[in-house]
């Protein structure tokens, strides 16, 4: 992997999982009207899954779909919240955090595939 690391990656991974489950009781989501709970759990699971895989190429794969569905469930949080007028930094960092590994995955993922072409 070219620039950030895997192991970085793993890390930031299992940073935002963690923060987000944590966050939810905390901020006194942990309700059955939170349209959001679900998702931001099955993105927390598919991120910690994806870092604990030992075998890069898995845990690449699992850690970009993890960080996409991230990236996509917290940017519609933070609309919604924004709607309500207010400006939640948590979830905007949370987003930050998601957007910076899809694209940082996505990168090593087209690098691979270029290089694996080139030298067929």
């Amino acid at each position: 992997m070219t620039g950030i690391g895997p192991t970085f990656v793993r890390i930031v991974a299992v940073v935002l999982a963690v923060g987000t489950v944590a966050w939810i009781p905390l901020s006194g989501q942990w309700r059955a009207d939170n349209a959001f709970l679900v998702p931001d759990l099955i993105f927390a699971a598919v991120l910690v899954g994806g870092a604990l895989l030992p075998e890069w190429r898995a845990a690449r794969a699992v850690l970009l779909v993890g960080y996409a569905m991230a990236f996509g469930v917290l940017t519609t949080a933070v609309a919604t919240w924004l709607i309500d007028g207010r400006f939640p930094v948590m979830t905007v960092l949370g987003a930050l955090m998601a957007a910076v590994g899809t694209v940082v995955l996505a990168r090593e993922v087209y690098v691979t595939v270029q290089e694996r072409d080139r030298s067929a």
